[in-house]
């Protein structure tokens, strides 16, 4: 953490104080050690609890601008540490500006025509060191919406305290308008067989998705799990339906097994996935059809 914002974050709590809350003088650079991204914002102020930071730009390196409509943060600190942290965001979207030009075509015609919406809940639970992700929410305008909850072990509410952690439990909700990820999907595709049409690329990823579930363990993934996980991927993209992932993993998974499995001769064949998911357990529900 930076001297400047340990600095506003000792004054606001205080020799000795419980969880207090940080003040707006000190939330861009909270948002910023936990995300790497720099918050514009104009001169912010606190209102019911949320510091203000409405018509908010999100910058940083290799990422596209975004522009908040609406933004609200608040967050808490114990000594000059901050253990808790929530952000509120409506009208997300890209920013016009030169750094769209370093995205792929159908990433910035995707997130030109839709807006999202963001709840973040984030609490340090120092007497388990462990960070417990208690609601990520992401809404897309088209319809499409994820939630993730899960729980890290040895993580904080920064950046490299992030990267340090291993993830011990996970729950992935995603609601597919059956439209958003045939941009996606197609130019994978076609990563994966150049030249490809769009009909041919589209299945060319539905393939690469139907091996890897194949691939995974049975001692991590179940039969009916399997079943329900093929589904999904065979309904891919116009497929709508509501996806529910759970794992759980006894050891936890953290950078390091993600590096191995990055590092492996084939990160997506039987051995590799063994090793990456070993002692992890996997429950998928796949629910097709338009879902609330």
């Amino acid at each position: 953490m930076r001297l400047r914002l340990a600095l506003v974050l000792a004054l606001a709590a205080g020799p000795g104080a419980a969880e207090t809350p940080v003040p707006c003088a000190g939330m861009p650079e909270v948002l910023r050690d936990l995300s790497g991204l720099t918050v514009s914002a104009p001169p912010a102020a606190m209102t019911g609890g949320w510091c203000v930071l409405d018509g908010a730009r999100l910058t940083g390196a290799g990422v596209p601008t975004v522009a908040a409509a609406r933004l609200r943060a608040r967050a808490g600190v114990e000594g000059a540490e901050v253990v808790s942290l929530e952000v509120e965001g409506q009208g997300l979207r890209l920013a016009p500006g030169l750094q769209e030009r370093d995205l792929p075509g159908w990433l910035r015609d995707l997130l030109r025509l839709q807006t999202a919406d963001l709840r973040l809940a984030l609490r340090r639970d120092a007497g388990e060191d462990r960070l417990l992700v208690e609601d990520v929410r992401l809404d897309l305008s088209g319809g499409s919406a994820l939630r993730v909850t899960g729980e890290l072990e040895g993580a904080g509410l920064s950046a490299p305290s992030l990267l340090s952690g291993k993830l011990r439990q996970l729950r992935l909700e995603w609601r597919s308008d059956g439209r958003t990820l045939r941009p996606a999907l197609a130019a994978w595709g076609a990563a994966l067989q150049p030249g490809a049409e769009a009909g041919e690329a589209l299945e060319a990823a539905r393939a690469a998705l139907v091996a890897l579930v194949a691939a995974l363990p049975e001692a991590a993934l179940a039969e009916a799990g399997r079943t329900e996980l093929e589904a999904a991927v065979r309904a891919l993209p116009q497929g709508r339906g509501r996806l529910v992932a759970d794992l759980v993993s006894e050891r936890g998974i953290g950078a390091a097994e993600l590096g191995l499995l990055a590092l492996s001769r084939d990160p997506a064949g039987p051995e590799a996935l063994a090793r990456f998911l070993g002692g992890s357990r996997l429950e998928i529900d796949w629910q097709p059809g338009i879902v609330p």
